[in-house]
């Protein structure tokens, strides 16, 4: 329901663009839910991001739907590094600087261990509309404790519907993250920065010009 207008502004604002397949289904042939070709699912979604202006960071994989994965290196199917090598992983490589997962074995474990130099398929740590609030600030705590890198991933529509995370906890989530981001424990980045986040020096780059984004 999002208008690229609206799009825009998120960008401006400082949301990071990211592709995440064409159509979320499991790519032809194999497939047979009506998902597009290989590398239409792959590359098609960053042609017409960027058609609009968006500049696309990355690439984090779709649980393809609906299931189960056939496709070679696509989706759940990428669980190796070596899935690199397939026709799926060529066309990734080839497209997106930055590459996230799923939950596999391809990503050494959802929680990041600093600095990743950049480090492809890692996966976001929690899905927090399906999680609990005290799950959630878990990770955020590891985060703080450990040094490591986390990423707290949310689909908005799901968040305050029935059987998901509420407005409530998700708001005293935010503001757990705004605490300990404003007390020093930990750093709030985008996804693109905590690929290349480094615990070990205090240089930072600021990239903004106010605290509202703006500009």
């Amino acid at each position: 329901t999002t208008t690229w207008g609206q799009l825009r502004t998120m960008h401006w604002e400082g949301c990071e663009i990211w592709a995440h397949s064409a159509t979320h289904k499991e790519p032809a042939p194999l497939g047979t839910g009506g998902g597009l070709s290989l590398a239409d699912e792959i590359t098609s979604p960053r042609t017409e991001l960027e058609a609009q202006n968006l500049r696309v960071m990355g690439w984090q994989s779709p649980g393809v739907n609906p299931g189960p994965t056939l496709t070679p290196g696509y989706s759940n199917n990428f669980d190796t590094m070596d899935k690199f090598t397939t026709e799926a992983g060529q066309l990734y490589l080839a497209n997106y600087g930055l590459i996230e997962m799923g939950g596999n074995a391809a990503n050494a474990g959802a929680v990041r261990y600093l600095p990743t130099q950049g480090t492809y398929a890692y996966a976001h740590t929690v899905t927090i509309e399906s999680s609990t609030l005290a799950n959630c600030k878990t990770y955020v705590d590891l985060a703080a404790t450990l040094g490591v890198g986390v990423e707290l991933m949310f689909h908005p529509k799901y968040i305050g519907m029935a059987g998901q995370m509420t407005v409530a906890d998700f708001t005293t989530l935010a503001d757990y993250v705004k605490q300990k981001w404003d007390d020093g424990s930990i750093e709030v980045l985008t996804p693109s920065g905590l690929a290349f986040a480094d615990p070990g020096t205090s240089r930072r780059a600021n990239l903004i010009t106010s605290g509202d984004f703006e500009g």
